[in-house]
């Protein structure tokens, strides 16, 4: 279970890095937020396999970089 003040804390990079809710950046604002969890040791799932992690490691992409998450789900916008 994640600790209101953690969650309280990712919220305010969230914000901070946005310039407003994550929310209304749909997935881009989702990852943002689960990789900042991931970080502070919180077993989150991740937005992606295994599988695909190592594919896209292969073709030289990191899917906790949002820019290679959205290359390689061919998000671009």
């Amino acid at each position: 279970m994640i600790k209101d003040e953690d969650f309280e804390k990712v919220m305010k990079k969230a914000n901070e890095h946005f310039g407003v809710d994550p929310a209304y950046f749909g997935k881009e604002g989702d990852h943002f937020v689960q990789m900042q969890l991931i970080k502070m040791g919180y077993s989150v799932p991740k937005p992606y396999s295994n599988e695909d992690y190592i594919k896209a490691k292969n073709s030289g992409l990191d899917l906790d970089d949002w820019n290679d998450y959205k290359r390689y789900y061919n998000l671009e916008e």
